[in-house]
């Protein structure tokens, strides 16, 4: 149960994250690159850091929030040159 509410969750995340990068015209400059169980990797300018992680952060949490009515469920960005896990 916890398993299949995690991946809908992270499902949802994309999603709302998506819709931002179209919103925005981010399209081909902000990339999702992999998801790997609660995490979300993306390739994008220097420039748009800070955009990103904050819009990811919340893209996450607002889906967790869909699901977890009760706890609030916490998303945090790390930013690094390269993927480090």
């Amino acid at each position: 149960m916890i398993q299949g509410q995690g991946a809908e969750t992270i499902k949802l995340s994309l999603i709302l994250f998506y819709r931002w990068i179209l919103k925005n015209n981010y399209f081909g400059k902000v990339k999702i690159v992999s998801t790997i169980h609660d995490e979300i990797n993306t390739e994008h300018p220097i420039k748009y850091t800070n955009e990103v992680a904050n819009n990811l952060t919340k893209s996450m949490e607002d889906a967790g929030s869909y699901y977890c009515k009760i706890i609030p469920l916490k998303a945090d960005a790390v930013t690094n040159p390269y993927w480090k896990h």
